[in-house]
């Protein structure tokens, strides 16, 4: 039988949006004139159906061009007066949109006559990339459904401009924003049809925020990645405890290009700087040839002795590089591609008096700004390190 803990974020929760594929979605531009054709296309960050819109014509700034959820009552999402909803969805454009989500009411007939939308915070998007938009709500009296709008103006827009939405979510509960799950991820099932029903699952595991690490490896331990050089985007992972302040620079976790050791990793080095705190290097070796490899570094503060976790970023081919602490950003610097990093073993140093590494983990992909904290937030809860905030 399951335990019964206190941390609601261990708890299973319900996705109440009932159409994941995202069919039956609406396109309103705001009673002005504007042309478009809609479609569901690709996939989004979590591999779920796109609904997108190509706007042939578009709409004037003064109006609110809006993506939305439902088409009568049968797609809408029943809620009950005086209860916590978090609404969200994904956005992308190929402009800058100025959207918000935000959760509109309805009577048991559907009609929004008499309720106000309750609207999150408005911000433009930067064109091709992901962002979330949510907006956590407390259902008025007499409503009896709500839907979902991904809204905002169409300031600057030209023919041609694309809008998509996925990965819309709806769950009661506290304003925390869940990581995107629905019954197609693991520790989650459908409720009725798949992708055309609501769900429940356990939205933080670390599948379900980041899909399966390529490996995973701990204190002391290596584990053969068998690749040669490549220029894939990667994301790394660690937990560890700062013991002792050194003065020499150790590496700790990362990945090499020969043997199990972990004299030339792409991946943390600490170190004392010189002030009574550690720094870490995000290091990256690149190799211009099977044999010859390129350093470069990127240094932040590392804060206080004790347990933290860390995360490195590297985009698809190996321009920039960023790393946090505990969620929080200490570098972020352009790379040297070169001919890409050798990946032929995942290590972890054994522990040693001023270190004590505890996990670590290495995706062949690149993770967003949200994936990481997420996952930094998952490593914390689980292994007792700081959680970043809002997470």
């Amino acid at each position: 039988m399951r335990q019964i803990v206190a941390d609601a974020s261990l708890q299973p929760i319900r996705n109440l949006f009932a159409r994941p594929d995202m069919t039956g979605m609406v396109v309103t531009v705001g009673g002005a004139i504007g042309a478009y054709t809609a479609a569901i296309s690709g996939v989004g960050p979590a591999g779920r159906p796109v609904h997108r819109v190509t706007w042939t014509t578009a709409p004037p700034p003064t109006q609110l061009p809006a993506q939305y959820t439902a088409v009568s009552v049968s797609s809408m999402i029943p809620v009950v007066p005086g209860r916590t909803y978090v609404f969200q969805g994904k956005v992308r454009s190929s402009q800058p949109w100025t959207v918000d989500c935000r959760a509109r009411w309805t009577d048991a007939t559907g009609s929004s006559t008499g309720f106000g939308d309750t609207i999150g915070t408005n911000a433009a998007t930067a064109p091709g990339v992901w962002e979330t938009r949510s907006v956590t709500a407390v259902a008025p009296a007499g409503a009896v459904f709500a839907f979902v709008l991904l809204r905002g103006a169409a300031t600057g827009w030209t023919d041609g401009q694309v809008t998509e939405v996925t990965e819309v979510m709806v769950t009661e509960g506290s304003g925390v924003v869940p990581p995107y799950s629905d019954g197609s991820f693991p520790g989650w099932r459908w409720t009725g049809t798949a992708g055309q029903s609501e769900s429940v699952g356990y939205p933080y595991t670390l599948e379900s925020i980041a899909g399966t690490p390529t490996a995973t490896v701990t204190a002391g331990g290596s584990v053969a990645l068998g690749g040669g050089l490549s220029l894939a985007g990667a994301s790394l992972y660690e937990v560890s405890d700062r013991l002792a302040i050194v003065s020499e620079w150790s590496a700790s976790f990362g990945i090499n290009a020969s043997g199990t050791g972990l004299s030339k990793p792409t991946g943390f080095v600490t170190g004392n700087t010189g002030s009574g705190n550690y720094a870490v290097h995000c290091r990256l070796d690149t190799a211009s040839s099977g044999s010859g490899f390129n350093q470069s570094a990127a240094t932040g503060s590392l804060g206080t002795l004790g347990r933290h976790t860390w995360s490195a970023h590297i985009n698809d081919g190996i321009t920039t590089r960023s790393i946090a602490v505990d969620g929080v950003t200490a570098a972020s610097l352009s790379a040297i591609p070169n001919s890409g990093v050798e990946r032929a073993t995942l290590a972890m140093a054994p522990a040693s008096a001023s270190q004590a590494p505890v996990i670590g983990i290495y995706y062949e992909r690149t993770h967003d700004v949200e994936t990481r904290n997420r996952v930094t937030a998952w490593l914390a809860r689980r292994y007792g390190s700081p959680i970043p905030a809002g997470y």
